[in-house]
């Protein structure tokens, strides 16, 4: 995964300031620590600036090439022969090209950066153990994702520095957690069954609204709490209901002589806010049999199954592996049709 690490240290005075940092002293310790795991994952990194002593990118830069020797595993987006506004631009230019955004203690650039990241539904992932911005992002911002790192482990200064760091990673390593949009066919749970059996992909446990136990919340707003954790969706369009058009193109009342087979209204309202939120490329539809696709969709990432979504398993890993590689473009043309 594509990972970058923004924040600093930098304070005129320790508690003071509109994002007051704390336990500074041990900042470049966790960001070097933080480094090193994420080299040790296999993850990619990329740093908005190289020269900055005081950035966590750079503390975690000295960490990670302590583990990886190889120069192609990271990217510095503002080198330093850059000068004047270098620095903010590397921060935004690395929460632009990121699949995930850390933050860590920092302030008005760090706080910039996590925005950045925010507005483009990056996962973000504050850690609020130092202050600073990334408690303010953490604490008063609707993330859109909610995750581990809202535990104790990322916002107290009473957890180990190790726990902390593995905390971050862990998260990483499990994305993209996935949500699964379906309509009343069991098919939903082969998929699943499928997903689970993946465990070299070491994703998180997939997010089935059906799965999420009942409350007086409404459906609505139960669906955009549960789906803003998400990273991608994987739509099982199933032939459910059935339905036609009683008018032409031209508005004109026409003669029913035939149904389609069609999925449930939910399934496509569903992936229309995914398709806004996330993209179309971070989406896989599976379709079943001769349901009727809305022409709207014809361009979607897709593929077609009989009876069982497990007949497609191999389209569907390539799917969920591509876009923890970041290469969901790639994918979505493999995957069309």
């Amino acid at each position: 995964m594509n990972v970058a690490v923004i924040g600093s240290s930098r304070s005129s005075k320790v508690g003071s300031g509109p994002w007051p940092l704390r336990d500074t002293r041990r900042f470049a310790e966790f960001c070097t620590l933080l480094g090193r795991r994420l080299a040790e994952h296999k993850h990619f990194l990329t740093v908005p600036c190289d020269n900055d002593r005081q950035s966590a990118d750079w503390h975690c830069l000295q960490g990670f090439r302590k583990v990886a020797k190889d120069s192609k595993r990271w990217s510095v987006e503002a080198p330093s022969g850059l000068k004047n506004n270098a620095l903010p631009k590397g921060h935004i230019d690395a929460a632009r090209h990121a699949q995930a955004v850390v933050i860590i203690g920092g302030a008005n650039g760090t706080y910039a950066a996590g925005m950045t990241a925010i507005s483009r539904g990056v996962l973000t992932l504050p850690i609020a153990r130092f202050g600073g911005a990334a408690q303010d992002l953490l604490n008063t911002m609707a993330l859109p994702y909610d995750n581990v790192l809202k535990t104790a482990k990322c916002t107290t200064e009473e957890a180990t520095l190790e726990d902390t760091a593995d905390a971050v990673v862990n998260e990483l390593d499990g994305h993209p957690r996935l949500l699964i949009v379906h309509g009343r066919s069991k098919d939903r749970d082969r998929l699943l069954q499928v997903l689970k059996n993946a465990k070299d992909l070491k994703l998180h446990d997939p997010v089935i609204l059906d799965y999420s136990g009942n409350s007086a919340e409404a459906l609505s707003n139960k669906f955009a709490r549960k789906a803003g954790e998400c990273t991608g969706a994987i739509v099982i369009a199933t032939p459910d209901d059935l339905g036609a058009s009683v008018l032409d193109g031209a508005g004109n009342t026409i003669t029913v002589t035939q149904f389609e087979r069609r999925a449930r209204e939910n399934v496509w309202i569903e992936m229309g806010w995914f398709w806004h939120g996330l993209g179309r490329s971070r989406i896989l539809m599976l379709v079943k049999g001769d349901t009727h696709i809305p022409s709207d969709l014809q361009d979607a990432v897709r593929e077609s199954y009989q009876d069982d979504p497990g007949e497609r398993m191999s389209r569907i890993l390539a799917f969920v592996a591509g876009l923890k590689r970041g290469s969901d473009v790639d994918i979505s043309k493999e995957h069309k049709g």
